[in-house]
C-alpha cells in the first residue's frame, strides 16, 4: 500500500521564524492600511504608439471615506548621505529632461471612494508628430485626504516620508515608449 502522506518534522527554530514572517507580514499590511487606507494597483504603466491609454484602480481599504486628486509630475528620486530616498520635483518640463507631463492627462482627476469602493483612473498620452525615440515618463502623484477632519491616522512625517498634516501622497510611474528604445552601458 502506497502512502498518501508523509510526516514531515519542522524544527522549532523553522516554527518560529515562519511565525516571525507571519506577524510581520500582517503588521507590515496594516501599517500600509492605516497610513492612506488606499491601494492603487498596479503602480506603473507603460504605453507606446499602439496603447496610448492606460488605467489604474484605487480602491479604500479603510474605514473613512477618502477625497484623492490626481496631478501629474515631474520628479526624480534622490538619496541623502544616509541613503534616504525622496523625490525631487520640478515643474519647469526643460529641467527634468522628459516633456511627457505636457501631452500626459489623467481622468477623473478629483473623485471621492467611501469605504470599499474603487475607481478606475484612465491615463491617456497625446505624444507629438515627430517625437524622437527614446522612453518618457511623468509621476501621477496622488493625494489622499480623509473626509473625516479628527480621524485617527497614523500620519506623522517621522513614520512615513510620504505623509504631511494628514494628507497621504503616493506616486506611480507612467512610461511612454517611442520607436526603437535601448539601454545599455557604454564603456570606454
Amino acid at each position: 500500500m502506497k502512502k498518501i502522506y508523509e510526516i514531515v518534522h519542522v524544527s522549532k527554530k523553522d516554527t518560529i521564524i515562519q511565525t516571525i514572517l507571519l506577524i510581520m507580514f500582517f503588521l507590515c499590511w496594516k501599517i500600509d492600511v492605516s497610513l492612506a487606507g488606499v491601494t492603487v494597483y498596479p503602480s506603473k504603466l507603460i504605453l507606446d504608439e499602439n496603447t496610448l491609454t492606460g488605467r489604474f484602480i484605487v480602491s479604500n481599504k479603510g474605514p473613512d471615506t477618502k477625497l484623492i486628486d490626481i496631478n501629474m509630475t515631474m520628479g526624480y528620486p534622490v538619496s541623502d548621505v544616509e541613503g534616504n530616498i525622496s523625490f525631487q520635483f520640478s515643474d519647469s518640463i526643460h529641467q527634468i529632461g522628459s516633456p511627457m507631463k505636457s501631452w500626459t492627462n489623467a481622468y477623473p482627476t478629483h473623485f471621492t471612494l467611501t469605504p470599499g469602493e474603487s475607481q478606475a483612473v484612465a491615463i491617456f498620452a497625446n505624444p507629438p508628430k515627430g517625437l524622437d525615440d527614446g522612453e518618457y515618463w511623468v509621476r501621477p502623484k496622488l493625494r489622499i485626504r480623509s473626509t473625516v477632519p479628527d480621524a485617527p491616522t497614523n500620519n506623522s512625517v517621522d513614520q512615513s516620508p510620504n505623509t504631511e498634516n494628514g494628507i497621504y501622497h503616493y506616486l506611480l510611474g507612467v512610461y511612454y515608449r517611442h520607436g526603437s528604445v535601448r539601454t545599455g552601458v557604454s564603456v570606454r
